[in-house]
């Protein structure tokens, strides 16, 4: 099973996840968070992985078929939460600087699972606790186990690869670089990416 976790502004039953369980022959399952509290955000997230874990009645992280996949924000989060849980993950132009990528977004209305909110100021200044050191911690710990493969768009709009490159780097020896002019999951960001995904799956899992 695929856990889909979605960029900022973005729903768990939006057109990435409506994308994606149309082109991988996998079970895809979206999850949703609140951007305005990472901290929360990230122990929701957590506890929506326990429940499907739960569900699909495996023993534990460690040896089941959960893989987290993760774009744009949703990289961040997928990032943090697959180093709390040691599940699998696949990371699709991750924002993993969001204390900067969201600056622009400042005073916009976005989806949260209890409706349309204002991101304020406030709410990226709480990304702050999470950058630098904190991150480059949290990759550590995914290097440690080989947990994923870093899927990158040389050409992204929205989000300045380098520095994911930086953080990334050594994190697994499956980076993919696909040169399309996209930052979301659309269709032909899925169909480019979609021969890795089922690979690492495949190679996983059998």
């Amino acid at each position: 099973m695929i856990l889909y976790i979605h960029g900022f502004g973005g729903s768990k039953n939006g057109r990435s996840t409506t994308l994606l369980r149309k082109h991988l022959n996998f079970r895809v399952e979206g999850l949703d968070y609140d951007a305005r509290d990472p901290e929360a955000a990230i122990e929701h997230l957590t506890e929506q992985c326990e429940k499907y874990e739960k569900k699909l009645n495996y023993k534990d992280f460690s040896n089941n078929q959960l893989l987290l996949l993760g774009s744009s924000l949703g990289g961040f989060y997928a990032a943090q939460v697959a180093a709390k849980i040691e599940c699998k993950l696949v990371l699709f132009n991750p924002s993993l600087n969001p204390e900067v990528s969201l600056q622009k977004y400042k005073g916009t209305e976005i989806s949260t699972p209890t409706g349309e909110r204002i991101f304020k100021s406030e709410h990226v200044t709480k990304y702050d606790k999470y950058s630098g050191e904190s991150m480059i911690k949290t990759f550590e710990t995914l290097r440690r186990n080989q947990f994923g493969i870093d899927l990158i768009t040389t050409n992204d709009p929205i989000v300045d690869p380098t520095y994911s490159q930086k953080i990334c780097k050594g994190f697994s020896d499956q980076t993919h670089f696909k040169n399309i002019n996209e930052h979301r999951l659309t269709e032909e960001a899925v169909l480019a990416s979609k021969e890795d995904i089922s690979k690492y799956y495949h190679a996983i899992w059998g």
